[in-house]
């Protein structure tokens, strides 16, 4: 029974985690500075959600999925924000059985393609980057709906 209620704990204590979340307010063309490797942003946007993306896991981190974080719909680039896979707030998932994946917000609400949003993530600069990328990684942390 005291196995139950500390694992409980730990995961309450996750959850509300996630909805914390703050980082440091960068404009979109900065996100990828080397300055912000290993630090949370908050940066404004769009998730270029398609409805389908390579999921994995590895190295015991959860299920991630990666969808194009971009300064503008129109913009041919973006970042890979890997979004955890799941049915809680700031996640992504498969909620009807083969309309393809959809985000939620942190209030659990779903976001359209065209929802311009907020996010809290954490950036992971690439030690030398190609010129096809946009020089980094982001793992979100919070997903919100921006004015």
């Amino acid at each position: 029974m005291k196995k139950y209620l500390v694992l409980g704990l730990m995961a309450a204590g996750s959850l509300f985690a996630g909805c914390n979340a703050t980082g440091t307010p960068v404009e979109y063309a900065n996100v990828c500075d080397k300055a912000n490797d290993d630090k949370n942003v908050e940066v404004v946007g769009f998730l270029d959600n398609k409805g389908g993306a390579m999921c994995s896991s590895g190295y015991g981190k959860p299920m991630r999925c990666p969808i194009s974080f971009k300064a503008d719909l129109a913009a041919e680039k973006g970042i890979n924000a890997d979004i955890d896979k799941g049915t809680g707030s700031s996640s992504i998932d498969e909620y009807e059985k083969g309309k393809g994946l959809k985000i939620k917000d942190d209030k659990g609400e779903f976001i359209e393609r065209t929802q311009k949003v907020k996010i809290v993530a954490e950036v992971n600069v690439f030690d030398t980057p190609e010129p096809a990328t946009a020089g980094c990684y982001i793992v979100v942390k919070k997903i919100e709906k921006a004015q």
